[in-house]
């Protein structure tokens, strides 16, 4: 049995519901294969997400392991998200989660460099896909075990 100490906690924040499912769906059978527990919140907006960040950035909320954020929201952008959640510091990145990494599927020439800027450099260009997706989880896995 797995306990709060050892879940690793993925945020996901992407306007787009059946993004989500999938990504809930491959990070809960990649951790359930490796015998890990993972707790996956979701957020549909900027300010869903924004709001989860700051609670980790504020310390009322543990580090996350992955943060997936799209670059296109609703009602903002992500980079401008991580930026705010951080007060504009792209060195405190490392405070939110193991690793962030930025998506997007129409506007990858623009979204990569906006999430650059923000001190994001794994990007992702969907569609979602299983394969890929699993990478970025045995990434954050390797990094969370170097530190």
């Amino acid at each position: 049995m797995s306990t709060a100490e050892n879940t690793r906690c993925i945020l996901v924040v992407d306007d787009e519901e059946p993004i989500r499912k999938i990504i809930v769906r491959i990070a809960g059978r990649f951790f359930q294969e490796k015998g890990l527990a993972v707790d996956v919140v979701q957020a549909g907006s900027f300010k869903e997400g924004l709001s989860v960040l700051r609670e980790v950035a504020d310390g009322a909320r543990a580090k996350l392991f992955i943060v997936f954020s799209d670059y296109r929201l609703g009602d903002g952008m992500g980079p401008q998200m991580i930026s705010q959640s951080l007060g504009g510091d792209p060195s405190r990145l490392g405070e939110l989660a193991t690793l962030v990494v930025g998506m997007s599927g129409m506007d990858a020439e623009t979204a990569r460099p906006a999430f650059e800027e923000v001190g994001v450099t794994t990007f992702y260009e969907k569609p979602v896909r299983s394969d890929a997706f699993r990478v970025f989880l045995d990434q954050a896995l390797e990094l969370e075990q170097g530190s």
